[in-house]
């Protein structure tokens, strides 16, 4: 499972490169300092929506931490660098935010793998995946 957490989101975004292949340039080195920024920000601030007691507040807790936050926070980068520098030439947001997602898994993998919840190893990294392949129309 360890394993997984760590080489599925890289895997999945040489996938899409074979897929959509495009040039890469600048924007890779972009994504990475997105995604870099990222990290350190989750490092320093780990819980957005706080899980107090039972019931929905855990699953919109869980919602928001570990599957949305780290795929939405590079797609709305993607878009306000793509609007406010139309320059920039990003036009691949999927690739972006997967490409932006690998320094994120590894900066989760830590304390994640210190867990050993298989569920938070394996089915975590799936979602962020379904989610930046579902934003591929953009």
């Amino acid at each position: 499972m360890i394993p997984f957490c760590l080489l599925w989101t890289p895997a999945f975004y040489i996938f899409w490169r074979a897929v959509r292949p495009e040039n890469i340039n600048s924007r890779a080195v972009l994504a990475f300092i997105v995604g870099s920024c990222e990290a350190v920000a989750r490092f320093f601030v780990p819980y957005m929506a706080y899980s107090g007691g039972l019931g929905l507040s855990r699953y919109i807790s869980a919602y928001v931490d570990y599957t949305s936050l780290p795929v939405l926070l590079p797609l709305a980068a993607a878009l306000l660098i793509s609007r406010f520098r139309p320059n920039a030439g990003i036009t691949d947001f999927t690739g972006f935010t997967l490409l932006s997602m690998v320094p994120v898994a590894l900066a989760c993998f830590v304390p994640w793998s210190a867990s050993h919840d298989p569920l938070r190893l394996t089915l975590t990294p799936l979602l962020w995946t379904a989610l930046a392949a579902a934003f591929y129309p953009l």
